[in-house]
């Protein structure tokens, strides 16, 4: 079972907005979660946006996404899960994502090189098709998190193509309600999607997923809850810091 996936995958389901002129992530951002399994505390999870050290360019950002259990259950399942992808902000779309995967006895290294002026990825040795503003797994988050809700109405049905594990996967993305919820940050007004998933992956269904993000211009993720065989996951956002300034 991919169980850090689930947090990765739900930020992709802020794309029922209309595009925002201003980038909403900076360098120093960072996301902290709490996972539970039923009413288990069972692991972490964190999303953080770093300077590119690679080409060092004014255009360009790093996320990381990470997630781990805890020493308890790594006695049964241990996962050491990381993402990162290196992200060109003007034209919203991933350049290199690299994702490494420890979960159990399962172990996956992958690397995604894109190449959106020819239209492919590159993965391992192979080339693969893609179509236009293709996202990886991670950049689909930051991509997202550019648009706002002007458009935005009741059981509305959007989709974002990603890329992930050598095809193209067309995410849908439905809205159902607003609704105020209680936080670390006090009670907060949230937006909450419904995403359809692929069957037969981690999910129970492909209605299983709902997740809450913050109706302010943070656009935070604050919730997810995931029915999967066998019971309820959880993530829930303890602390985030931007500009360098902590909230927890």
């Amino acid at each position: 079972m991919r169980f850090f996936l689930l947090i990765f995958l739900s930020n992709i389901f802020q794309t029922v907005f209309a595009q925002s002129s201003e980038l909403p992530f900076k360098d120093g951002e960072k996301f902290e979660y709490d996972i539970f399994f039923e009413f288990i505390k069972s692991g972490t999870a964190s999303l953080a946006v770093k300077k590119d050290t690679i080409s060092f360019s004014k255009n360009r950002l790093i996320m990381v996404g990470k997630g781990k259990t805890h020493p308890f259950f790594d006695l049964f399942f241990k996962v050491r899960d990381e993402y990162s992808t290196l992200f060109n902000t003007t034209d919203l779309v991933p350049i290199l994502f690299n994702r490494k995967i420890s979960e159990g006895n399962f172990n996956l290294n992958q690397q995604y090189l894109f190449d959106h002026q020819s239209m492919r990825v590159k993965s391992n040795s192979d080339f693969f098709p893609i179509i236009d503003s293709t996202q990886d797994m991670l950049s689909a988050l930051f991509f997202a998190r550019t648009f706002n809700t002007n458009l935005l109405s009741n059981n509305k049905v959007l989709s974002i193509p990603v890329f992930m594990d050598n095809e193209i996967f067309r995410l849908k993305i439905k809205y159902l309600y607003n609704e105020i919820i209680k936080s670390p940050f006090g009670n907060v007004d949230c937006l909450v999607f419904q995403p359809s998933l692929q069957n037969g992956r981690v999910f129970e269904d492909e209605e299983s997923m709902r997740i809450w993000i913050s109706n302010d211009e943070s656009r935070a993720l604050l919730r997810v809850e995931v029915e999967i065989w066998a019971g309820t996951i959880k993530a829930i956002l303890k602390s985030y810091e931007k500009s360098n300034i902590l909230c927890q």
